[in-house]
């Protein structure tokens, strides 16, 4: 059995037992003009948005770098050699070549508290913050999260699943496929579960058409934009003759060979636009979709002195699964509380 799940609403209600999409429809066809326009605006927006994360996504990792033109940002014409500086890291056209080499990985130690290590490998991309440390493997799309609490209440490793996992399990409904025991050096000190869960996520499939303006314009809108349009022609217009005429008064007056003023001409002009109703609307048509994901929920909780630790991580439940869970025991194995390893038992 599949229980279909919310990450947020998992996240949410475990922390507390331890501790539509809208669719935009256009009523009437004068949405369309106001979506038009909203949409130029945001489109414009975007673009910059877009260029700006193209150059902070290289600026954390150098094999991003092909992605952007820096020389939109180094060309300064004051004959000096400038460099690029952007997220507080500094491109430099080369780096320092050491010959043969093997590189080394790294191999950090985060400290979550005074006396709580982990030690994640290079696949991992980590966040802190004062609450909890967010993981996610891109590689294997694992998104997971640590949070520790103090507790004033100690619970006996034999009693925490009943205690704090099985509410959790029986709220959502879930069916534990695994269990696990974790321990802290020789010692019982947590559970773990494993139940397959179904996520469900909206993906945004809006369409962007060309339409021509008639086709979606009422006939008063046409005929009040054909108006708007023909305004702004004919104040172009008079704004040209106008300076035409100033020109021609600051001048001589031209003669023919018969010493004849030659009469001035003013020069051709259009009353009127070009016809808007041709003219072309980019109109957004909203559609969105429901994606559901196979997916595998672990969550463990373990209790050392007064420090109780909650781990929860999402996987997809395909032909990555079995190197997920690999993944995911080597993080889990990496910790250490006083100095001792966690490890997962049967």
């Amino acid at each position: 059995m599949h229980k279909k799940i919310s990450k947020i609403a998992l996240w949410t209600c475990m922390a507390c037992v331890v501790a539509s999409t809208t669719m935009v429809g256009c009523k009437k066809k004068t949405d369309y003009e106001k979506l038009y326009n909203d949409l130029v605006v945001t489109n414009n927006q975007n673009v910059s948005k877009i260029e700006a994360l193209n150059l902070a996504l290289a600026s954390y990792d150098e094999k991003y770098k092909d992605n952007v033109d820096l020389s939109r940002y180094t060309k300064l014409d004051t004959g000096k050699r400038v460099y690029t500086k952007f997220n507080d890291k500094v491109y430099l056209d080369d780096g320092v070549d050491f010959g043969n080499v093997d590189s080394i990985s790294n191999s950090s130690t985060i400290g979550l508290t005074d006396n709580i290590t982990v030690s994640p490998s290079d696949a991992w991309n980590i966040s802190l913050n004062t609450s909890q440390t967010n993981l996610y493997n891109s590689a294997n799309d694992i998104t997971g999260d640590i949070q520790i609490y103090r507790v004033y209440e100690s619970t006996a490793a034999e009693f925490i699943y009943t205690k704090f996992i099985e509410p959790f399990v029986t709220a959502n409904e879930l069916e534990v496929s695994d269990r696990k025991t974790m321990f802290v050096g020789q010692n019982k000190a947590g559970v773990e579960i494993e139940s397959k869960v179904l996520l469900q996520s909206i993906e945004d499939n809006s369409d962007t058409r060309s339409i021509k303006a008639k086709e979606i314009l009422t006939a008063d809108e046409l005929a009040e934009r054909q108006a708007e349009a023909d305004k702004a022609v004919q104040e172009s217009e008079a704004a040209r003759i106008q300076e035409y005429l100033e020109t021609m008064e600051s001048t001589e007056a031209q003669t023919n060979e018969a010493g004849e003023t030659i009469p001035v001409s003013l020069p051709e002009t259009s009353a009127h636009a070009s016809d808007v109703g041709e003219q072309n609307i980019e109109v957004k048509l909203p559609s969105t979709t429901t994606k559901e994901t196979n997916s595998i929920l672990r969550i463990g909780v373990i209790m050392q002195g007064d420090k109780a630790i909650l781990y929860k991580f999402i996987y997809k439940d395909d032909d990555t699964a079995n190197s997920s869970k690999e993944i995911i025991n080597s993080l889990l194995t990496s910790m250490k509380i006083n100095g001792s390893l966690v490890s997962i038992g049967q």
